[in-house]
């Protein structure tokens, strides 16, 4: 119950602070959660429901300013998997999602430097 209300205290903020982000980035929030869906790490991916990865994205965006590299945004978005699917989000296939996982923060990193670029 404590360690739930941690998640829930961290992670109430990042979901304010990912929303506001969309508003001011939308853009970016839109291919990091485009990302998400066409990797899919999580195996959420049945061509209909491309807003799956919404919340993962608003999550991430709020995160992203944080992280220093693609490795330090892997770990982030397995922490934000871990707290929106469960600690075993990847199920039966850990190899398989890990793998799409490191995939998708590379997709992301390139995304966000891409973003900064821009942005000056």
């Amino acid at each position: 119950m404590i360690a739930m209300m941690d998640t829930k205290q961290r992670y109430d903020p990042l979901i304010a602070e990912g929303e506001r982000l969309q508003e001011l980035h939308g853009a970016l929030f839109n291919e990091i959660s485009a990302i998400l869906y066409r990797v899919d790490p999580v195996g959420l991916n049945f061509d209909v429901n491309r807003d799956e990865y919404d919340p993962e994205a608003g999550t991430i965006l709020a995160q992203l300013s944080g992280a220093s590299d693609a490795e330090e945004l892997r770990r982030i978005l397995q922490d934000d998997l871990v707290h929106w699917f469960g600690d075993d989000w990847y199920g039966r296939r850990k190899h398989e999602r890990l793998k799409l996982l490191d995939v998708a923060a590379q997709e992301i990193w390139f995304a966000w430097q891409r973003h900064l670029t821009n942005q000056t």
